[in-house]
Order: C-alpha cells, then sequence, then structure tokens
C-alpha cells in the first residue's frame, strides 16, 4: 500500500498473571495508496488519486497454561475498506500452542483466511475465492545458544487454496 497519512488507535487490555488480552480498534488513511487497473489489456500499477480509509478491530489472548506451554490467539476483523481492497480477507483468525521446555521447542498454529477476490478476464471482473484454514507445524532443538535444529511443515494437511495475484499468505 502507499504511504500511512494518519492513524489511530484505541486499545484496551487486561493483564492476569499467566496472560495477556488486548482489544484495539484501529482506523488508517492512505494517500497516494497504489491500485491495479488494465490499460489496453495490460495490468498496470498507479497511485490513486484521493485518500483510502480502513478501520477495524484487533483482538489478542497470550495465556501460559502450563510451565513451558503458551497458548496465542488473535482475530482481526476489517469493518470499512476501500474499492481497492477486494484482493485480501477481511477477518482473519490464528490459535497456536507453543511449546519451549529446556532444550526442546515447537509450535502448533492453525490460520484462517476469509474470503477474497481476485481480477479476472483481464480485470472485466471480480472472482471470489474460497476462505480457507492453513496449519503449520514446527519442532526444533537447541544445541547451544547459537546452534539448533528446526524441522517445519507449512501448510501440514496439505490444504489447496487459491491467493489473488500480488498478495501473500
Amino acid at each position: 500500500r502507499g504511504a500511512q497519512e494518519e492513524g489511530a488507535a484505541a486499545a484496551g487490555s487486561h493483564h492476569r498473571e499467566r496472560g495477556l488480552f488486548s482489544l484495539t480498534y484501529f482506523y488508517n488513511e492512505f494517500s497516494d495508496a497504489i491500485e491495479q487497473a488494465i490499460v489496453n489489456g495490460l495490468r498496470i500499477y498507479r497511485n490513486s488519486p484521493g485518500i483510502e480509509i480502513s478501520d477495524g478491530v484487533e483482538s489478542e489472548l497470550q495465556m501460559e497454561l502450563v510451565p513451558g506451554f503458551k497458548l496465542l490467539a488473535t482475530a482481526t476483523w476489517l469493518l470499512k475498506t476501500p474499492e481497492t481492497f477486494f484482493r485480501e480477507s477481511r477477518d482473519l483468525y490464528s490459535v497456536s500452542g507453543l511449546y519451549d521446555q529446556d532444550s526442546f521447542y515447537g509450535s502448533l498454529g492453525a490460520y484462517y483466511h476469509s474470503a477474497k477476490q481476485t481480477l479476472v478476464n483481464n480485470g472485466a471482473s471480480k472472482q471470489t475465492l474460497d476462505s480457507y484454514v492453513v496449519l503449520d507445524l514446527k519442532a526444533g532443538y537447541r544445541w547451544a545458544p547459537t546452534l539448533r535444529t528446526e524441522v517445519e511443515v507449512l501448510n501440514l494437511l496439505d490444504e489447496a487454496y487459491f491467493t489473488p495475484t500480488q498478495t501473500s499468505r
């Protein structure tokens, strides 16, 4: 996206001995945002005129369930987005279990992305892409502070999903 002109956030959080919960409202104004357009059958990128506005709510929960095992959960809901924002999910959720005990560590995470759209027919129309969930797994062993062995499997269940052009998972 283009340069962020102004951002505002109102946040609240609650902290307990073994956990933290936060809830944040955010508001962004972008000037000169980059937009995608089709000109003479070619896809181009240009700065859009005017200001684009987005806002939403984010929440996060961090909690140590037992020594060495933490839970992290996040949620993001986009409330208002500009017309050029169609390639992005409006709802994002994640839940991760993190283990770190002695020299062993690991994590298992689930990540949800709601439906989004992509341009088709040389930009003449939009196609909706399904929402999806991806599971990732990581395990490792620390031999020394600067030496470790690690294995990571992304998309553990080999879920087939599609993302629009010019966006990342």
